[in-house]
């Protein structure tokens, strides 16, 4: 199939954003990989999060050699160049007669942060795909490197199609596509393997995650080049599984902040930042949550453990340290969304001017337990989504903010924490939580 398509896929591929079907693995090799596959998820059983089933080529040979296989790298070579290196690789299933399992509209750009033209991912089937059992769907959209990558609507001007793929087959996607897939309302599970490539001379914000390098040679020294695993033991190996994909939440999550929130060097009034048609503008409630749940921080954070929630390790550090409070009677606050550019902002503004904007349409800064509550009450965030909650300074801090983000992708749903000036610049697109105005805190 790849010979066949060989001389379409670069020029396909860069117009769309997309690529399939690619066969790549024998039925024999199907049959191989399915059963290390399976043997994996026995293995995590359920004491396994969905997060932590990531980089599986760091630590199983299996996965190793599905990722370096010489028929993937083939035509992913022919869209990166012969320097490929492998970020990522992710197992997405979905059980059989399972119709929670849809995931919304989104694109993967704002998680990962690379280039979107040194970066490729791959979807390889180890199962029918299909409309039915909740395959992909992709918009074929010849302006998908200019969209916003933040976007996760379904856009109306533009064609969806299923990527239908048999066994052995894959897919190439670009991380700016928009895409989603619906539920499994099949008899029969849906596999995945996922592997996200980049080329050699790509750059990385969080400094120099692990890759391996599949191909060619790394000139630039951007990435940790890891060898191959060894063969171990089943316990070693998830061990180093689970914390590898912690590891690469906590890149892909420091990506997310860094494309949301951004410094602006241009400096404006206050005046000319805020559309004057805003001025009276009224936000109704969004979602209400109790806080007061809990007895202790501790209960609070057994809480968010025991629903399989990721806390990074800043947002722990802030609710383990002396200053943070809990409220000790149970009670409900109204919270209030909207996006930066929804408070009237036309340039990029400050935390401080954000702030002083929301006291002026009657909204406050969350408090501190705020954003750990919202986390453990929102069960039903839909995927792609992140909220940023500003809350008051601890005592330790200077006067830096302290700001929890709450998100969900494909990995599952985590609460992040980060110190923020006053004087730090935002994006228009960010969404913000605020507590309605007069609720004590």
């Amino acid at each position: 199939m790849i010979s066949i398509l060989a001389k379409y896929l670069p020029e396909h591929y860069r117009r769309y954003g997309v690529m399939f079907p690619l066969r790549v693995l024998s039925d024999e090799e199907v049959v191989s990989y399915r059963i290390a596959v399976d043997k994996l998820e026995i293995a995590l059983s359920k004491n396994s999060r969905i997060v932590e089933v990531k980089q599986m080529h760091l630590h199983f040979r299996w996965a190793y050699d599905l990722t370096t296989h010489p028929r993937v790298l083939d035509a992913v070579e022919q869209v990166l160049g012969p320097d490929i290196l492998v970020w990522s690789t992710e197992l997405f299933t979905k059980s059989a007669n399972d119709p929670n399992s849809e995931i919304a509209w989104h694109r993967d750009y704002p998680y990962i942060g690379l280039a979107p033209n040194l970066t490729v991912a791959v979807w390889i089937a180890l199962s029918p795909s299909n409309l039915e059992n909740g395959c992909l769907e992709v918009q074929l959209d010849p302006e998908h490197m200019k969209r916003d990558s933040h976007g996760t609507s379904q856009l109306s001007d533009v064609p969806t199609v299923p990527v239908i793929l048999e066994p052995g087959e894959m897919s190439m996607h670009d991380i700016n596509i928009n895409h989603r897939s619906g539920p499994n309302l099949s008899k029969e599970k849906r596999v995945g393997f996922v592997v996200r490539f980049v080329a050699s001379q790509a750059l990385s914000a969080a400094g120099r995650p692990k890759v391996v390098l599949a191909h060619g040679r790394d000139l630039y020294n951007n990435f940790e080049i890891v060898p191959a695993p060894s063969t171990v033991d089943m316990d070693t190996a998830l061990t180093g599984m689970r914390e590898s994909a912690l590891r690469n939440l906590d890149e892909m999550l420091y990506e997310v902040t860094r494309s949301l929130s951004v410094v602006s060097e241009k400096t404006a009034s206050p005046e000319s930042l805020v559309s004057k048609e805003h001025n009276s503008k009224i936000f109704s409630i969004w979602k209400t949550i109790k806080v007061g749940k809990y007895l202790s921080v501790s209960d609070l954070i057994i809480a968010l453990e025991s629903r399989s929630y990721h806390i990074g390790r800043y947002a722990r550090r802030m609710m383990e340290s002396k200053g943070f409070a809990i409220t000790l009677q149970s009670k409900e606050i109204d919270l209030v969304k909207c996006t930066i550019r929804d408070l009237g902002f036309k340039e990029s503004p400050t935390l401080r001017e954000i702030i002083k904007r929301g006291a002026e349409l009657l909204m406050d800064p969350c408090a501190l337990e705020d954003g750990p509550a919202l986390r453990e009450q929102y069960p039903d965030q839909p995927l792609g989504e992140v909220v940023w909650m500003i809350a008051k300074s601890l005592p330790t801090l200077d006067g830096l903010m302290i700001v929890f983000n709450a998100g969900v992708d494909g990995g599952g749903k985590w609460l992040y924490g980060l110190w923020y000036d006053l004087e730090f610049k935002w994006d228009l697109n960010a969404d913000i939580v605020f507590r309605l105005h007069k609720q004590e805190t």
